[in-house]
């Protein structure tokens, strides 16, 4: 994140930034995970955007900026209305493991903010409108950024079929002619001092479902035994290291040449 705000403050971030929370307690500083994952402190991911959303407010390019703020599931709690499931592409020809689902249906309903001094105060947005439907069953989607993206800089290419089907919401940006000099510069203050019962229990509690995922998913890219990454061994830090040579695709070529000499 340091040179993320290095990059805001100086008016040097590239187009488009990807900003993926903290899943893992960092045991070099003592930071908690600051994902707003059950069971995680809420509160460390308040801090999180607080500082981010600051940090673009005060920044040179604040007049140029969409700050989105999205979440990949709901926490947990059923839905009361029911996820579309007619007319819905697959992403591509994929079959979740084993292949007894083929992702034609969406998900529960996520929150989603969308930051700038280009949206009109008060723009609540429940469904797409028609203009930006690609399809009649187009829906606002996870894949609706991407697709957003490309219809603002012009790209040529969809990702996925998804993306290619889902609303966009670029017309949220086009509701007036300036923008707003009104943006709060400072977020409310957030309490994140824990008390030491809290303290003790943050920094010794057990790994939760999805952190094991993650360590099993970095294992099997990077060659190493599951055995062997332990956050008392590694810490936040290894961790970081490891996700961006997955994303960066250093830790997949190794499992392609795996799968391609064990499939041959």
């Amino acid at each position: 994140m340091k040179r993320f705000f290095e990059d805001v403050e100086k008016g040097t971030l590239p187009t488009f930034s990807w900003i993926n929370p903290r899943l893992f307690i960092n045991i070099t500083s003592g930071e908690g995970s600051n994902d707003q994952h059950p069971d995680h402190d809420v509160r460390l991911g308040e801090s999180l955007i607080k500082r981010v959303y600051e940090s673009l407010r005060s920044g040179p390019k604040w007049n140029e900026t969409l700050f989105i703020v999205t979440y990949d599931e709901h926490g947990g709690f059923y839905d009361h209305v029911p996820p579309p499931s007619e007319n819905i592409p697959a992403p591509d020809d994929s079959k979740s493991f084993p292949d007894t689902f083929d992702f034609t249906r969406l998900g529960l309903r996520v929150p989603t903010l969308l930051i700038s001094p280009w949206v009109q105060r008060g723009t609540v947005v429940s469904a797409p409108s028609a203009s930006q439907k690609p399809t009649n069953s187009s829906e606002f989607d996870l894949t609706s950024i991407p697709a957003t993206m490309k219809r603002m800089f012009g790209l040529k290419d969809f990702l996925t079929k998804r993306d290619a089907w889902a609303a966009t919401f670029d017309d949220v940006f086009t509701r007036q002619d300036k923008p707003r000099d009104d943006c709060i510069e400072t977020l409310p203050d957030v309490p994140t001092t824990l008390d030491a019962e809290a303290a003790s229990w943050e920094a010794n509690r057990p790994l939760n479902h999805l952190q094991e995922d993650y360590l099993h998913v970095i294992s099997k890219l990077n060659h190493v035994s599951r055995d062997h990454i332990t956050l008392q061994g590694h810490g936040g830090d290894w961790i970081s290291e490891q996700t961006d040579r997955i994303f960066r695709g250093e830790g997949l070529k190794g499992l392609f040449k795996h799968r391609s000499e064990s499939e041959s």
